[in-house]
């Protein structure tokens, strides 16, 4: 069946946002007092940015809920620093053209959705957003993809996921669509049936799939 939609991870697929996470994380702990190592930082960033504080064991809530309001500080003074990855608004608008419905699912919030799109305009490229209030279950799990898919109108057989890690990876696999992992990196350990080094090359794998 040729392809008919297609499934994007954001953070670290489209878009060029962990080291901003990753500083804004770093600039809230430093305002708290806290040294943290950017290195340490980084392998806490993932699904659920919540678990960033366990750099730093257990915190009161209202300790926590400062770094928070630390964190958002950044963020909203760094955010257009925020672009797209290379090759990332050329292979929408060529999914679009295409006729190809696009959605995005992520484990970001609503917030940091909008915040992008506001400098981006990521929504003018897609026909569906799912944030993490959407779903009860974050990734690894399924459930942001067939959401996505579904309300999209394409069966995942028919469609495509695109993403930057396992957690992508895994789910795309599970509901039988074509993964592509971004591996920017090379180390290959996707288990994703292409694997790009940069999204520069997905734009053919699409056009072999129609």
């Amino acid at each position: 069946m040729p392809l008919k939609g297609i499934v994007f991870d954001l953070d670290g697929t489209l878009i060029d946002s962990i080291s901003i996470w990753i500083d804004s994380w770093e600039y809230a702990f430093s305002q708290m007092g806290y040294k943290v190592p950017r290195s340490r930082i980084a392998k806490y960033i993932g699904p659920q940015d919540y678990t960033v504080l366990n750099c730093i064991g257990n915190v009161p809530r209202k300790v926590a809920d400062e770094l928070w309001r630390f964190g958002d500080e950044y963020i909203d003074k760094n955010v257009r620093r925020v672009r797209f990855k290379r090759g990332a608004r050329a292979v929408l608008a060529y999914a679009k053209k295409r006729g190809l419905k696009v959605a995005i699912a992520t484990s970001s919030d609503r917030k940091w959705h909008q915040v992008v799109d506001r400098g981006l305009h990521i929504e003018d490229y897609c026909d569906y957003f799912v944030t993490t209030e959407d779903v009860k279950e974050q990734k690894p799990s399924t459930e942001s993809f067939e959401k996505a898919f579904r309300h999209i109108g394409v069966d995942p057989h028919d469609g495509m996921v695109v993403g930057d890690s396992k957690l992508d990876m895994l789910p795309g696999r599970k509901l039988g669509a074509v993964t592509v992992m971004l591996d920017e990196s090379g180390a290959g350990d996707g288990n994703a049936d292409f694997v790009v080094r940069s999204l520069v090359k997905l734009k053919g794998i699409i056009a072999e799939m129609l």
